[in-house]
């Protein structure tokens, strides 16, 4: 078995893998405006986890500092 270090630099080195091929498979067609598009979307998929993790951290920061109302106590209103 691999250590959880040695995991992650595999998972790493696959995700660069990924993104890299990606990448030079859209570019051998030419360079378009939507590229960009499609490289921070490959991007984002790629290191998904990870952004979980740093959005999590931010919605608990943000909900301690900033308490806002859920939705079970807002009232509704209902029109007919």
């Amino acid at each position: 078995m691999c250590s959880q270090r040695q995991q992650q630099k595999i998972h790493n080195l696959n995700r660069l893998l990924i993104a890299t091929l990606s990448c030079a498979g859209f570019a051998m067609d030419g360079i378009d405006s939507s590229d960009v598009l499609f490289t921070i979307s490959l991007l984002l998929w790629v290191w998904l986890p990870e952004c979980d993790v740093v959005e999590g951290k931010l919605f608990d920061m943000l909900s301690q500092k900033a308490p806002f109302k859920t939705p079970e106590s807002v009232p509704v209103v209902r029109r007919l």
